[in-house]
């Protein structure tokens, strides 16, 4: 969606005749499900034998790399099917709320520095969730002096530029593969809790890994105290000596899985456990037993007890993590001008969504530090007093919120106040500040819940406010006590309007130059429940614009030792 005009159509500043050419971002509300990308979190609860809760845990992020060689160069049959399992295998870890990685056709070199690297970026945090899946050709080494003992076998995954085993290439064969307990090494690398290494290749010798066949009570339990320990499981396609065919019985018994076929308790859960039981009895019974995937876990104690678990309900589509505020912070506290001021905590939360073209892309957002906000927008009164003026369109109350007010004027504002208090810590907000203070780290469409009709209680809208501003405090606050966030006055932020970042972020100051400075929130104009009164709104004006539902609030910095 592209740039459209202002709402601001049906009033004029009274004391400017300069025309603005206002251009600004439409938007599209957040209420659908936004694809995951790793944004949400899915909650876990943890049950006793009697089915009373006894505790929980969480996947804070899911990371997943999908892996496929289908163009094989030493002579090795191609196997064009790959491409279909890399496909319909991602579609089906997305749904399941997962970010996919996808890499195809790897050399040797690639092949493992892919999985390090994948590792490294995604497995130090101890919350996530990593699944890592292959589809290509497998095989079993055999060593002469052990050909007849399985236990000494050793699996291993086939690099695109292995050549074909024979006694002449054996050595170099063996030189552009992975061996299956190089990855129960990588195993141990991991930090998140759980990780699930998926094979749809055939070979027998996953040393390092031990065959696990859990017990009936396991299976009927459910997710119990113990789903929580920390876990590394495998599952194989096929074992030695088992040709797995190109057109994948394995690959569509696993998304039938992740659908909801394999939860054999129905406690809405896929356990890894359950995982490895359903492709066994499905894809044994599709290939009439030519085909026997393997399933197991790590060959340590410490990292065996757990489950790798697949939720099968929708994720937590807008995470937000908070820091508990220490006690050195009080909050409220209030200046000489007898401006409020709330405490905000540090929280790591997510802006944006993919699936509107004016808020994309969904991205990580990291607030480190703890900041006081305006547990009102600033009023009349308040203006009046550091400025000698009142610009505002409505007034005859001095609680009424000041408008009419330029980004420019603002900081003109912001000066005096900081010169009045003898500080430099007063500010306009970030534009991420401002959302993370509007939203409360909640999860829900609205600060207040997903019902939309419970908007009038919250906040003066265009059908409610009368077409007029009203006195702020007057309606009912968001959870952490902040009054107006979404109403009466659409707010400025410091930062300029911009596209949003690509990637994760720490304390966001926006892009370093535009044209439009950000406003948020909504107002007694143009602030329709369905179209724009939404913590996710975001629009942008000229610095030097000022209308009568445009006002602000003030960020006031934490200093250390100093509420």
């Amino acid at each position: 969606m592209g740039l459209s005009q202002s709402p601001f159509t049906r009033a004029r500043r009274p004391r400017s005749q300069v025309k603005i050419a206002l251009m600004l971002l439409s938007w599209v509300i957040l209420s659908v499900t936004v694809g995951w990308a790793a944004q949400g979190q899915y909650d876990i609860p943890l049950k006793d034998r009697s089915g009373k809760q006894v505790g929980s845990f969480s996947y804070k992020e899911s990371h997943a790399l999908v892996v496929g060689i289908s163009d094989y160069k030493g002579g090795w049959p191609r196997l064009l099917g790959v491409k279909r399992d890399v496909r319909e295998v991602t579609q089906a870890l997305e749904k399941n709320g997962f970010h996919v990685v996808v890499k195809e056709n790897l050399d040797y070199l690639d092949l493992e520095k892919t999985f390090r690297d994948f590792i490294q970026q995604y497995g130090s945090a101890p919350e996530n969730r990593l699944l890592f899946y292959f589809a290509g050709h497998g095989y079993t080494l055999k060593n002469t002096y052990d050909l007849n003992d399985p236990t000494q076998w050793t699996g291993v995954i086939v690099a695109r530029d292995a050549p074909l085993p024979t006694t002449e290439t054996t050595p170099e064969f063996r030189a552009k593969t992975l061996p299956i307990d190089r990855f129960a090494s990588m195993a141990r690398d991991i930090q998140s809790r759980h990780a699930l290494f998926i094979f749809d290749s055939c070979f027998s010798g996953a040393r390092g890994f031990s065959i696990f066949v859990p017990s009936p009570e396991d299976l009927v339990q459910g997710v119990t105290a113990k789903t929580a320990n920390h876990v590394r499981q495998f599952i194989s396609s096929g074992s030695a000596d088992q040709q797995v065919p190109d057109v994948s019985a394995f690959r569509k018994h696993f998304i039938q899985a992740l659908e909801g076929e394999a939860d054999r308790n129905h406690d809405g859960f896929v356990a890894g456990s359950e995982l490895g039981i359903f492709l066994q009895e499905k894809v044994i019974g599709d290939t009439e037993g030519q085909q026997t995937p393997q399933s197991g876990k790590i060959n340590d104690s410490r990292l065996n007890k757990g489950e790798f678990l697949f939720p099968l309900t929708t994720p937590t589509t807008t995470t937000c993590v908070s820091t508990p505020l220490p006690p050195s912070i009080p909050s409220p506290v209030v200046n000489s001008l007898g401006m409020e001021f709330v405490a905000v905590p540090a929280a790591e939360l997510r802006m944006g969504t993919d699936e509107s073209p004016t808020l994309r892309p969904s991205h990580k957002v990291t607030i480190s530090q703890p900041f006081y906000i305006g547990k009102y927008e600033v009023t009349q009164a308040q203006w009046t007093a550091v400025m000698g003026n009142n610009p505002s369109r409505f007034t005859g109350d001095p609680h009424l919120p000041v408008e009419n007010v330029s980004w420019n004027e603002v900081q003109a504002f912001l000066r005096q106040l900081n010169a009045r208090e003898g500080t430099a810590r007063y500010r306009l907000p970030t534009e991420a500040e401002w959302e993370h203070a509007s939203r409360s780290c909640v999860t829900t469409t609205y600060p207040f819940g997903d019902d939309e009709g419970q908007l009038e209680r919250y906040a003066w809208a265009e059908t409610n406010a009368g077409e007029r501003t009203h006195a702020v405090g007057q309606l009912r606050p968001n959870g952490w006590g902040l009054y107006d966030m979404l109403g009466n006055v659409w707010e400025w932020c410091q930062d300029w309007y911009g596209d949003y970042p690509a990637t994760a972020v720490v304390n966001p100051q926006g892009v370093a130059q535009g044209v439009f400075r950000v406003y948020r929130g909504c107002g007694w104009l143009r602030g329709e429940s369905s179209l724009y009164c939404h913590p996710a709104t975001r629009h942008g004006a000229r610095p030097n614009f000022a209308h009568p539902s445009l006002g602000f609030r003030v960020v006031r910095t934490v200093s250390p030792g100093t509420p």
